[in-house]
């Protein structure tokens, strides 16, 4: 059975989520202030990279589905349900800042329906759901409205595949009724729901995200160890991949460290849950220690071949925070360059899926390019920073052709190192052997 619904925030978890709800049957208005963002949804395209998104936009505009706004009261007065996807970043003391989110429920709480159901799926702080509750049932003693906590858990790059696909849709309620009311929204799509409390979905997101960053900062740890004892990296995840309880889907690839909107901002939410109930979280901070000094792996590889990095030209291939999206926010190679600069290098960057948010992302501590051939150009040395697929079309060969040294740290273990190598370079891997000359 679809649905009238409204999503507040077009950004990527906003888009997506719009787009995906239209393409399972309901009518769905999203809203944004961003007027320029609204337009270019409005024509049929997202702001950013994110594969199949255009499609499902496109198909949703033209069967009349879908549609984007700047104007809350032409999406909100006829939804059955209203969707908030707004961000909330770290503030400068850790915690989530909430102001976005507590705005947009100000706002539309006189547009809203009185039996209203309103659905969370920011990532948000234990007891923010039962907040925003309060501040609606203030403002309108008239109404029944329903809050519901149904975190999001989409990867950017796979943001569409994981709405339509997920591996768990989490609803957390203080009714019955309304758990049953959203649980019948994702009808259409096959996978296991967990049915909750408010509390519990709220903090299943960070739980899920604190995981995941403790998966990178320990595969690092063994990387770093590997490389101290003559260890091979790759045959060390090929027998964790084999192991049932940990699994090939299991985030085993070392690198420089994760990044992006997520990760890095769950983590130290959730150590300030911790510490603001009472309990100091050992092991989380250690997994956010070990990934803000994983970027210096970089800079100490380089400098027990070029000890003194002032006045040396390095090339940083990418400036994403993963491949396959360009999202800067918290990315390792960011810190990458920031060190670089710091040590006197002179830093020359390209990240191929590179917008407009680009040079303002390194702030001036690199020269921006728009091929890798022209950043390499005269460099000593070239990192890999990102794990774009695009570089693995590198010829090689040119690559190298114009640069003064050919040093190769490939700090997302993307190239198979003999083809560095073959290719006339000394190569240095996340706890691999170094290979060349």
């Amino acid at each position: 059975m679809s649905a009238t619904l409204a999503v507040i925030g077009a950004g990527r978890s906003g888009a997506v989520t719009a787009a995906c709800l239209a393409d399972l049957g309901h009518t769905v208005c999203a809203v944004d202030v961003d007027e320029e963002r609204v337009a270019q949804l409005q024509s049929g395209a997202a702001p950013f990279v994110e594969p199949q998104l255009d499609a499902v936009i496109s198909r949703n505009l033209e069967a009349g589905r879908l549609s984007f706004t700047t104007d809350v009261s032409l999406a909100v007065p006829d939804a059955e349900a209203v969707l908030l996807c707004l961000p909330t970043p770290a503030a400068a003391d850790g915690t989530s800042d909430l102001s976005a989110l507590y705005a947009a429920a100000d706002a539309l709480t006189p547009q809203l329906d009185a039996n209203a159901i309103v659905i969370i799926r920011s990532t948000v702080p234990v007891g923010t759901n039962a907040e925003v509750l309060r501040r609606l049932q203030a403002k309108r003693l008239d109404a029944a409205f329903e809050i519901v906590s149904n975190p999001e858990f989409l990867r950017e790059g796979h943001a569409v595949d994981d709405f339509m696909r997920p591996d768990r849709i989490v609803i957390g309620a203080g009714t019955e009724q309304a758990a049953q009311a959203v649980a019948a929204l994702y009808a259409k799509i096959d996978c296991p729901i967990v049915l909750t409390d408010l509390a519990t979905a709220e903090l299943a997101k960070y739980a899920a995200n604190a995981y995941l960053a403790a998966s990178v900062s320990f595969i690092n740890e063994i990387a770093n160890i590997c490389e101290r004892t003559g260890a091979d990296m790759s045959q060390i995840t090929e027998t964790l991949a084999f192991d049932r309880r940990i699994g090939r889907e299991a985030y085993l690839q070392p690198g420089v460290g994760f990044g992006g909107s997520c990760l890095p901002k769950d983590l130290t939410a959730l150590i300030n849950t911790a510490q603001n109930g009472g309990y100091t979280p050992h092991l989380l901070r250690a997994i956010a220690e070990v990934n803000e000094l994983q970027p210096r792996w970089v800079i100490e590889r380089l400098q027990e071949v070029l000890p003194d990095l002032a006045g040396r030209s390095v090339a940083v291939l990418g400036i994403s925070f993963k491949g396959g999206t360009f999202d800067p926010r918290s990315s390792p190679a960011l810190a990458i360059i920031r060190l670089l600069a710091n040590a006197g290098a002179r830093v020359h960057a390209f990240d191929p899926l590179a917008d407009s948010t680009a040079a303002a992302s390194i702030d001036g501590k690199a020269e921006l390019h728009t091929d890798a051939y022209s950043a390499a150009e005269g460099c000593h040395a070239i990192v890999i920073a990102t794990d774009h697929s695009q570089f693995l079309e590198l010829d090689l060969n040119r690559l190298g052709r114009g640069m003064e040294s050919r040093l190769f740290i490939d700090g997302r273990n993307l190239f198979d190192p003999a083809q560095v190598v073959k290719a006339g370079f000394s190569y240095i891997g996340v706890g691999r052997a170094r290979r060349g000359d």
